[in-house]
This record gives C-alpha cells, structure tokens and sequence, in this order.
C-alpha cells in the first residue's frame, strides 16, 4: 500500500518515513465493489479517502430520482466535497458510488 500512495498522492513521496508510517498505521483500507455506495447524502463525514484504484462518482439525486453528476474522484484524486464536509463539521451533501471496483 505504501508503493501505492507514493505513486497516486506527491506528498506521500515527499513525507517522511514515519509520516507516512504513521499514515499506513492509522489508515483503515477498504474496497468497494462496480456500484456500490461510497457514501450517502445526510451520512456524518468521518474519514478522508485515499483512492488508490478505481473510479467515485460523486452525485446529487433529484426529487424524482434523476442523477446530477457532480464530478468523479480517481487514484491521486481528492474529493472536495469530503474535504468541504471534514473541515466544517457537516453531513454529506451528496453521494458517492464506486464506478468500478474501487480500493481507498
């Protein structure tokens, strides 16, 4: 997994060896399967992902269900929206699915 987050994330190459350990100890890995949900409008935001393989759709349902994408999130990619959730203490304001399988 190292390997991984040196390659997709700079600062990861540049962090020290017991940063990123310290990263690598406290990281919780999880997959996701092709169409599952990464995570849920109105959901409390609690960890920051990491994608190292795959592809996030992030989107906003519509009252009579259609989809509004929003953007996508891949390896080396950030989700803003988390970031936006993390920092100001809030619930989700979309959802997430995995494209393809995805590893964070």
């Amino acid at each position: 997994m190292k390997a991984l987050l040196q390659r997709h994330y700079p600062w990861c190459r540049a962090a020290s060896d017991a940063t990123l350990d310290r990263v690598l100890r406290d990281s919780m890995p999880v997959s996701f399967s092709a169409g599952s949900a990464v995570f849920d409008e109105h959901l409390p935001c609690a960890h920051f992902p990491l994608v190292l393989e795959g592809s996030i759709r992030v989107r906003k349902l519509a009252p009579q269900g259609k989809e509004l994408l929003l953007y996508r999130v891949a390896a080396g990619e950030s989700c803003i929206l988390t970031s936006s959730c993390l920092l100001g203490a809030r619930d989700y304001t979309a959802s997430a699915i995995a494209e393809t399988d995805v590893s964070v």
